[in-house]
């Protein structure tokens, strides 16, 4: 798809059917405008490069990461393995001293090794709990990054449209510009009064005005892609692009996509399964627990007053613990309670979350279609528009046409094109949210 209308001097051209009848001030005008575009077209930037450079600069993605990084740090072995641990201590007496009045010291030293070996398996339903916090961690960073990419996407779409639009105002200026002088140069040689002459004016400030807003409307697109962009916000004229609709999306295909990939669907999933685990986690505590325990020690103790200065002492121990929770004023079987409880709220958000996904993609594909259908009718019509403003000029040249008249045809003109603009960006607007709704983007 292209952009709408040539390049504003080739229509001005067309229209006049001179190029000499155009104003000096629009040829300086032109030549500025064709030296900044000469300018930005060295900065060119595709949606690739802006995606690109939104994702590896913006704030809130890099946040994401460090909490993913958080997450994985978090999935760890260690209920698994046993504990080691050591001691060292030394200790002085002074109740009962010696002969020579120097008291008794006792020093120590030892290595504990605990290791449980059963816990009703909440070991195991821990460790899974901690890596599937990992999945939702990288499912939240995949939501914002779908959000960011979703953004910048419109927003380029959006600086087409809006650069459309300029392109749009400034030819409808030039063209009154030209009514302007013909109306002049009428009123001057007396074909024609100079009422017309100010109604011409009225339009041609008209139209000016109006390319001042679009003007002004695309630069603030730009701050904003900027902004995403974390780049400078003076930046602007980097795209230069048209809007492509892709192959037509099926509703099924679509449909099994946000089954399969919707990250608000999966989040939800995941959400079953942690509290599931959380269920075997209370549940364990009915289950006894059986640690293993080994430790090695050595005592030293100075007694100068015995027939010994020192006597060392140094063993191995080891051996079996076995715990049962007899009772506990029944917590666990409130715990429990909750937990299945919590299963169940899980599920049903699942249910409630896939049905508003389903439904939030049917009316997205119902104004998806209907969009397809208006650009169709939209360019017929601003080419029927196209034609019929070019007609009116040349009739308006010869005296023809009156200057209401050929305003009319101009602002119907206006009206086709604009419309034509807008139906293809909310065509592609929509596209864009049903691959993001489908996790396809």
């Amino acid at each position: 798809m292209r952009s709408v209308g040539a390049p504003a001097s080739e229509r001005s051209d067309r229209f006049s059917g001179r190029r000499g009848a155009r104003p000096r001030t629009i040829v300086i005008g032109m030549l500025l405008v064709l030296i900044v575009t000469t300018a930005h077209a060295q900065q060119r930037l595709t949606l690739d490069d802006c995606i690109d450079r939104a994702v590896q600069s913006n704030f809130a993605i890099q946040i994401a990461g460090m909490q993913t990084q958080q997450a994985a740090n978090n999935v760890t072995v260690a209920p698994f393995v046993p504990t080691l641990a050591g001691t060292a201590r030394q200790d002085q007496t002074t109740q009962n001293k010696t002969v020579d009045g120097r008291p008794v010291n006792t020093l120590g030293a030892g290595l504990s090794l605990s290791w449980r070996l059963f816990d009703g398996l909440g070991m195991f339903a821990e460790h899974n709990r901690q890596r599937e916090q990992l999945t939702v961690s990288q499912l939240q960073m995949r939501d914002d990054l779908e959000v960011l990419v979703s953004d910048v996407m419109k927003q380029y779409y959006l600086l087409i449209s809006l650069r459309n639009q300029a392109d749009l105002a400034r030819e409808l200026m030039e063209l009154s510009q030209l009514r302007y002088k013909e109306a002049m140069d009428k009123a001057e040689i007396g074909s024609a009064s100079k009422l017309e002459m100010r109604l011409a004016k009225i339009d041609l400030n008209a139209d000016s005005s109006n390319l001042i807003k679009q003007e002004e409307a695309l630069r603030v697109a730009y701050i904003r892609m900027n902004r995403m962009m974390n780049g400078p916000l003076s930046d602007d004229g980097y795209v230069h692009d048209t809007i492509v609709m892709r192959q037509l999306l099926e509703k099924e295909d679509l449909l099994r996509w946000a089954g399969e990939n919707n990250v608000s669907v999966l989040m939800a999933r995941a959400g079953v399964r942690l509290s599931d685990l959380d269920y075997k986690l209370v549940r364990a505590a009915r289950y006894p627990t059986l640690d293993f325990a080994a430790g090695y020690n050595v005592n030293a103790t100075d007694q100068p007053n015995f027939s010994g200065t020192f006597r060392n002492s140094n063993g191995v121990n080891w051996g079996f613990n076995v715990g049962i929770n007899l009772f506990n004023g029944l917590e666990t079987s409130r715990k429990l309670k909750n937990a299945r409880l919590d299963k169940t709220i899980s599920q049903t958000s699942l249910s409630d979350t896939e049905l508003a996904v389903r439904s939030e993609l049917e009316q997205l594909y119902i104004n998806y279609l209907n969009n397809l259908q208006l650009i169709d009718f939209e360019r017929e019509n601003a080419d029927v528009a196209r034609m019929n403003l070019e007609a009116a000029m040349l009739r308006y040249r010869v005296g023809d046409l009156s200057g209401i008249d050929f305003r009319n045809i101009q602002q119907q003109y206006l009206e086709a094109v604009d419309r034509k603009i807008n139906v293809i960006y909310q065509a592609k607007v929509s596209e864009v949210a049903l691959l993001t709704l489908a996790g396809q983007l």
